[in-house]
């Protein structure tokens, strides 16, 4: 059995700005009986850190204004800055793949020792 993480990032632009989401699915994949399975889901929506100007480029590809931010939240208990929550941490324990559709830009966003991870698993296929 594998586990593999499918996830999505949307951000406040490029490069050094805020994740305004995160969306992941978690699978157990049975290679020898082609079998996938779903065990879990991640999904959070983030503000801009203090400070960052909205990113309008950004926000008309993902439409991820405060007011909608807001709204996606609705009323969740968890951080609301992005670098400030380490759920996402947990949540990828005993993954040994990571999918995405543009991961060289997404793993930039993770913290440094999932985006380590993350790395290496790209560098070994």
């Amino acid at each position: 059995m594998r586990k593999i993480i499918v996830f999505d990032l949307e951000t406040n632009g490029i490069r050094n700005c805020s994740v305004l989401s995160i969306s992941a699915i978690k699978l157990e994949v049975d290679v020898e009986n082609l079998s996938i399975r779903e065990i879990g889901k991640f999904d959070r929506y983030y503000y801009r850190n203090p400070g960052e100007s909205i990113n309008y480029g950004a926000i008309n590809v993902n439409g991820l204004t405060d007011e909608n931010i807001s709204i996606l939240r609705k009323d969740r208990n968890y951080s609301k800055y992005f670098d400030e929550d380490h759920d996402f941490e947990e949540f990828c324990e005993g993954v040994t793949h990571f999918v995405a559709h543009n991961i060289s830009f997404d793993s930039q966003f993770l913290n440094r020792s999932e985006e380590r991870r993350v790395g290496k698993e790209c560098r070994s296929r």
